[in-house]
């Protein structure tokens, strides 16, 4: 033993080298994976908890312990780490955990220890892109909830929507490279099924001489220039609450219908009366156009550009005009292709959603996913394009019918607005840290706030004070939402 040593326990663990060492500052919660002499010390320093994925032999000692949280690799499969790791990763919503893998994993199960590492590492990525996307994105979403919200109210998607195409064939149309291929297919025979398209997708049916029957956007920082050169007339714009506004400045107001993206502002105006739309939001726009051909009672429904792959290191179509070198920056992902055992992808969390919406849908709705390349996407039926002519006679004609109307908006709702501009002025007047906690504590302003008083909420666990220029900046968009929602109910 050297006596000269003077670090503690767990600093002479944190200096010896690991096969894996992933520090968050400020983390208080760690993950480690293999077998370690000195786990006692990890769980002393972080307070937090810690997950341990280690054989049982090597967690024998703490098997029965409160901490650490072990995951015996040796029995179970690394199918069942999903869930108690997420449980794990949310105890903490202000900073993700630190990440130590030990080298002890390349000398015992490394054959057990593989799997397990690649599915953490997925579902460490994962959690890490919604936290960071959630934090950045949180005051432009509720800028564009303010400014939307005349047309959220007025244009909004009702329930006569619902199954207006029962029983009729729709197909769902993504922008993935496959479109190339499958989009000239369907527009030859286009009166036989009615479209429904995800936004990045418009530019693809505009190439072709085409309009898709209803498009999709949720996107709330993908302007209309980004996917189109012109508006569409005849397409029917879905669009969500917090849409970016070009969007809906430029459609025609008789197009437009509006439904719930699932935000806490959303609620609110559920609170206040104003009724769920039939169709929410869900995570992006291509499974949100799926959704769509579930409630207007499609069937069955036919996947196109749906790949939730790269291919030829690009997400999109060339149609589209968004395909050269957008991968660059996209962390990839194995996982199982449609005709090949594996492929890449930037859209682990995208691809694992729809395949659970599409095996759930399976057991009611016929699905095919009508490709030749891609994502294997369970609970669908694989239809190669060269086979599509067998398809063919199957399907109905039909013809989608629907035009949105123009609600009226209750003089309580704006006065209601109104209320909540005021409380929000008298706060900021004498702004302060107490003010803020005002802020987060009020029940309907924090609630109608959401997306940016939920980041404020996760700064204020991260920080033991604000410092001056940080409350300053916060003020500084408190005012500028309370401007907006100023003239927004001023409008209505």
């Amino acid at each position: 033993m050297n006596t000269n040593d003077t670090r503690t326990p767990l600093e002479s663990i944190l200096h010896r080298p690991w096969l894996i060492e992933k520090r968050v500052d400020g983390s208080i919660s760690c993950i480690v994976v293999g077998a370690v002499e000195d786990i006692e010390a990890i769980v002393k320093d972080f307070p937090g908890g810690v997950f341990w994925l280690v054989d049982l032999a090597s967690a024998e000692k703490w098997l029965h312990a409160e901490e650490p949280s072990i995951f015996p690799i040796d029995a179970a499969s690394h199918e069942q780490l999903e869930a108690p790791l997420v449980s794990f990763i949310r105890r903490n919503l202000s900073q993700m955990p630190t990440l130590l893998v030990a080298e002890s994993i390349l000398k015992k199960h490394t054959e057990l220890y593989e799997p397990c590492l690649s599915q953490l590492i997925q579902i460490l990525d994962g959690a890490h892109s919604l936290r960071t996307g959630w934090k950045a994105q949180a005051l432009s979403v509720q800028r564009n909830l303010l400014k939307n919200l005349p047309f959220t109210l007025r244009y909004r998607l009702d329930e006569s929507f619902k199954d207006r195409c029962k029983g009729l064939p729709i197909f769902v149309v993504g922008s993935g490279p496959s479109l190339d291929v499958t989009l000239p297919l369907i527009l030859n025979m286009k009166e036989k099924a009615i479209t429904v398209a995800a936004d990045s997708a418009l530019q693809a049916f505009q190439k072709l001489g085409a309009e898709p029957d209803i498009l999709v956007t949720l996107d709330a920082y993908k302007p209309l220039q980004e996917c189109a050169k012109e508006t569409p007339q005849k397409t029917l714009l879905l669009a969500s609450s917090d849409c970016h506004m070009s969007w809906l400045q430029f459609f025609p107001k008789s197009r437009i219908a509006i439904f719930d993206k699932g935000e806490k502002t959303d609620a609110w105006l559920h609170q206040r009366g104003v009724p769920p739309t039939p169709l929410t939001g869900r995570n992006n726009a291509g499974l949100t156009a799926l959704l769509t051909a579930v409630v207007l009672g499609g069937n069955p429904i036919i996947l196109l550009g749906m790949d939730l792959a790269e291919d030829n290191k690009s997400r999109y179509a060339e149609l589209t005009d968004r395909h050269l070198g957008d991968t660059a920056f996209f962390q990839k992902h194995a996982i199982p292709g449609s005709y090949q055992a594996e492929v890449q992808s930037p859209f682990l969390l995208d691809w694992k959603e729809t395949c659970e919406l599409c095996k759930q849908l399976s057991a009611a709705i016929t699905l095919f996913n009508l490709n030749d390349r891609g994502a294997r996407i369970d609970g669908t039926q694989l239809l190669h394009p060269s086979k599509w002519q067998s398809l063919q006679p199957n399907l109905r004609r039909g013809a989608f019918l629907f035009s949105p109307k123009t609600l009226p908006i209750d003089r309580p709702l704006i006065d209601a607005l109104f209320e909540l501009s005021d409380i929000l002025k008298a706060l900021l007047s004498r702004w302060d840290e107490k003010a803020l906690q005002e802020l987060l504590e009020h029940d309907e302003l924090s609630v109608f706030l959401g997306s940016y008083t939920f980041s404020l909420m996760q700064r204020v666990s991260e920080a033991q004070t604000f410092r001056l220029p940080d409350l300053d900046r916060i003020g500084e968009h408190l005012q500028s939402l309370r401007i907006l929602l100023d003239n927004q109910a001023f409008l209505l």
